[in-house]
């Protein structure tokens, strides 16, 4: 039996239990930045108050980067890995 890929997903860090986690793709971390990074007053405030590169926060908002774990732990999120049917994996 062939083995699915699996997915990297973002995970609310603070809901993290195993049942019924809410669950981001790459495109829901980005708009979730979006946000945080607007509430803070702008990509410099956000990365100076992060501690995180302003330039790659701004590849990442203009999707020329996936999000990196920094980015992610910033967000207060944490990974998980799913398969394509979009089980979470243990």
């Amino acid at each position: 039996m062939k083995k699915r890929p699996r997915k990297e997903l973002a995970v609310p860090s603070l809901l993290a239990r195993r049942d019924r986690q809410p669950v981001l793709d790459n495109e829901g971390v980005v708009r979730l930045l979006r946000s945080e990074v607007r509430r803070a007053g702008g990509q410099s405030s956000w990365a100076r108050r992060e501690r995180v590169d302003r330039t790659m926060l701004n590849r990442i908002l203009n999707r020329h980067k996936p999000p990196t774990k920094k980015i992610i732990r910033a967000l207060k999120l944490c990974n998980a890995y799913a398969s394509d049917d979009d089980e979470v994996a243990n």
